[in-house]
């Protein structure tokens, strides 16, 4: 894995209530993953393959900030990125005679390279506004959209089980209370949130005609929301108290494709054909990925 990063920035007051925030970010990222297939089982013998996936990243973004102090104690930020990036992709397959086992100094020919190439174009703007009530107290909102990059599946076989994969979304609502009080010995904290996922990106381990191949599918949309209190308390020089309390809400709001699961168990109520793709079933009673009840 190799990459190279440029940034530049440019920070711009005016008039003690304008303040401007230009950023230019450049990247280039390679990679070079390889992985052998070996199975001594002999109808799956044919299998038996040495992979080596290639990949370029280039990314170039440019993100600007506004913020505007429209009172002593009201603020209005604006900003946006703007991220071009590219993938090139390409796959080396071998077959492997299973005499050669798995031993990672013995490689061959190549047979078979298979490239491909993507592009996407993203725009990400946010909105937020703090709103200072006391000294000691700041009342703050905020609207984000996000951006995660598409791209391909390295520890693949081919390249239709590769990808590629597209971009992965979410929009984020945020609103929230920041405090300290007696001297700064006390502090308050407060956060609601509320975040929409769509294109979510899912990776499934199956095996194909004998193979194991790794797959990942933009097949669902997702919902997490809830609320943290945090309190921290300082009594003294040598004792510090904390204390903090989150709720979570999280669940697929869709979630439909082929993984090779068909509910029942684990009190997952049994799938339903959904989709045009045959095989497709609806997943959205799963647990969401990573998220705690």
């Amino acid at each position: 894995l190799e990459s190279i990063s440029h940034l530049s920035r440019y920070l711009l007051e005016l008039y003690s209530r304008w303040l401007t925030l230009i950023v230019v970010h450049f990247l280039e990222v390679d990679m070079d993953y390889c992985n052998i297939t070996f199975s001594q089982y002999a109808p799956l013998a044919g299998a038996n393959a040495q992979v080596r996936a290639l990949q370029r990243r280039r990314g170039t973004s440019v993100f600007g900030e506004v913020e505007f102090r429209a009172t002593d104690t009201i603020r209005v930020n604006l900003s946006g990125r703007y991220m071009h990036e590219s993938k090139d992709f390409g796959i080396r397959r071998t077959p492997r005679p299973p005499s050669l086992g798995i031993s990672p100094g013995t490689f061959l020919a190549v047979t078979s390279y298979e490239t491909a190439q993507v592009n996407w174009d993203d725009f990400s703007p946010a909105l937020s506004m703090d709103w200072q009530i006391t000294r000691n107290a700041m009342l703050y909102a905020s609207w984000t959209h996000g951006y995660k990059s598409g791209g391909f599946a390295v520890q693949s076989s081919s390249l239709l089980a590769a990808g590629p994969y597209e971009p992965e979304e979410v929009e984020t609502l945020e609103a929230g209370l920041k405090s300290q009080w007696w001297d700064n010995r006390l502090r308050l904290n407060a956060t609601l949130f509320h975040n929409r996922l769509t294109n979510l990106q899912r990776t499934v381990n199956r095996t194909e005609n004998g193979v194991l191949v790794n797959r990942v599918f933009n097949a669902a949309a997702a919902v997490t929301q809830g609320l943290e209190l945090e309190a921290e308390y300082q009594s003294g020089e040598e004792l510090t108290l904390r204390s903090s309390l989150g709720v979570l809400d999280a669940y697929y709001d869709s979630f439909c494709a082929n993984i090779g699961f068909s509910g029942g168990v684990s009190g997952v109520p049994p799938s339903h054909p959904c989709g045009t793709t045959p095989g497709t079933l609806d997943n959205s009673k799963l647990p969401l990925f990573n998220a705690p009840e």
